[in-house]
């Protein structure tokens, strides 16, 4: 026994569908739109390929993924991986202390305990020492003894009127 529905209540379904649709093409028409014109490409053409993007947005999805994964195989491929693993761990603990700590701020200031300025700076430079330290401790374990110091670093030094050994010694 089929379960057919009443033609108002197919027709209801059906709109909500376009709807939802719709709403789920916009982004993808969005992006292909902006990608376009910052290629340098004119308006109506691009116009056109957004729209046709949008409408096609699970094809036009697909061969974003396609594109990712594509991307993704090269850079393995190369090498490049983006960043070091001791690196990415780094990065992941300076931002869980310094996101625990804007989570300390943010209780303090509900209950009332940040009265002053003063304590609000004080956390802000507990953050911004947490920061600089990790930035710090990131070039220093990415630098080598052997390596020499390029023209940029030391161009305060040779500013200085350092020549010689001595402008080494300083970059």
């Amino acid at each position: 026994m089929a379960c057919a529905l009443p033609f108002g209540q197919f027709a209801m379904l059906l709109s909500e569908l376009t709807i939802i649709y719709l709403a789920t093409a916009a982004p993808f028409g969005v992006a292909s739109f902006l990608r376009e014109r910052t290629r340098g490409r004119r308006n109506l053409p691009t116009l056109f390929k957004a729209a046709g993007a949008a409408l096609a947005w699970p094809f036009t999805s697909l061969s974003l993924l396609h594109k990712r994964a594509a991307s993704r195989a090269d850079r393995r491929r190369a090498g490049d991986e983006g960043s070091d693993p001791d690196e990415q761990r780094v990065e992941r603990v300076k931002r869980a202390a310094v996101n625990a700590l804007r989570a300390v701020e943010d209780s303090l200031a509900d209950a009332c305990l940040l009265k002053d300025v003063k304590e609000r700076h004080t956390l802000f430079a507990a953050r911004e020492s947490i920061e600089r330290y990790t930035g710090l401790a990131l070039a220093c374990a990415s630098a080598s003894a052997e390596a020499r110091p390029s023209s940029r670093e030391m161009e305060l030094c040779r500013i200085a009127g350092r020549v010689g050994d001595d402008l080494l010694v300083a970059g």
